[in-house]
C-alpha cells in the first residue's frame, strides 16, 4: 500500500516531465498522429536547435539571470537586516510590523500588480532591469523575512551574547555568528528566491514589455491564439529550467542539511 502510494507520487511528479521531454525530441507534425504513439519513432533535436537560434529567447535567459540573482541578493540582503530586527530587538509595534509583511504577502500577485505598476510607470522604469528587480524584491521580501526570522530565532540567544561580552557590535555579531549557523537555511531560501524570480511569469509579463523580454513570457510567445508550438515550448522549457537545475545540483548539501535542520528543531 505505501510502496503503490509513492511510486503513485513519483509517477504524477514524473510524468510530465517525461512527457515534456518526449515531446521536444519530435517534430510537430509527429504530435498529432492518431492514435499517439507512447515512444516517438523517430527522434529529433530540431526543436532546441530552433530555440537556441532564436535571438530573442536567448536573450531572454541573460535577462532572466540578471533580474533573478540581483532580486536574490536584494532580498537576502534586506531581508536578512529586517528578519534580524524582528526576531532580536525590541520595538514598538514590532509583531504589528511583522504580522502586516504576512497579511502582504498573502495577497494574491494581482493585488500588488496594479499598485506597483503604477509606482514603476511614474519612476520611469517600466521595461528596465531595475523596475522587474524592485517589483519582484517586494513581492518576494516579506516571504524571505518570515523564513529568515524563524530561522534567527532558532539560534540561541547565549551564543550571540557571548559575542557581545567578547566585544562585537550587533553587526558583528549577526555576520560572526548567526549567518554562519544559519548559512543552510540561507542557502534554501536563496534558492527559493532564485526559483520564484525566474519562474514568475505575471509581473515579467506586465513590467518587460519590448527592451526587457524575460524567459517565462518568451516561452509563452510560442502559445497563440491560432497555434501551440509544442516541441518549441517543451524545448525552450527545458533550457530554461537547465541553469535552475544545475544551482540546485550544486547546493544540494545545503539544501538537505537546512531542511534536515528544520526538522530536527
Amino acid at each position: 500500500m505505501v510502496y503503490g502510494l509513492i511510486i503513485g507520487m513519483l509517477l504524477l511528479i514524473w510524468l510530465p516531465y517525461v512527457w515534456m521531454i518526449l515531446t521536444s525530441l519530435q517534430k510537430e507534425l509527429d504530435l498529432y498522429n492518431y492514435p499517439p504513439p507512447i515512444l516517438p519513432k523517430k527522434l529529433t533535436l530540431e526543436s532546441y536547435n530552433f530555440v537556441l537560434k532564436d535571438e530573442k529567447f536567448v536573450n531572454s535567459l541573460y535577462h532572466s539571470a540578471i533580474v533573478s540573482f540581483t532580486t536574490t541578493a536584494i532580498c537576502l540582503i534586506a531581508g536578512t537586516l529586517g528578519a534580524y530586527a524582528i526576531a532580536r530587538l525590541r520595538f514598538p509595534f514590532r509583531n504589528t510590523l511583522y504580522f502586516s509583511l504576512m497579511i502582504l504577502y498573502m495577497l494574491p500577485g494581482i493585488a500588488m500588480l496594479i499598485p506597483l505598476l503604477i509606482i514603476i510607470r511614474k519612476l520611469g522604469l517600466i521595461d528596465t532591469h531595475l523596475g522587474i528587480i524592485l517589483a519582484l524584491s517586494a513581492f518576494l521580501l516579506p516571504l524571505v523575512i518570515w523564513f529568515l526570522k524563524g530561522l534567527f530565532e532558532s539560534v540561541p540567544l547565549d551564543l550571540e551574547k557571548a559575542a557581545r561580552v567578547d566585544g562585537c557590535t550587533r553587526l558583528q555579531s549577526l555576520t560572526r555568528v548567526i549567518l554562519p549557523i544559519s548559512s543552510p537555511g540561507i542557502a534554501v531560501t536563496a534558492i527559493f528566491a532564485i526559483l520564484t524570480s525566474w519562474n514568475e511569469l505575471m509581473f515579467a509579463k506586465v513590467l518587460g514589455v519590448f527592451n526587457i523580454r524575460l524567459v517565462t513570457p518568451a516561452i509563452s510567445d510560442w502559445i497563440t491564439p491560432y497555434d501551440i508550438h509544442f516541441s518549441e515550448l517543451s524545448a525552450g522549457s527545458i533550457i530554461a529550467s537547465a541553469p535552475l537545475l544545475v544551482i540546485v545540483l550544486i547546493l544540494q548539501r545545503y539544501i538537505i542539511q537546512g531542511l534536515t535542520e528544520g526538522a530536527i528543531k
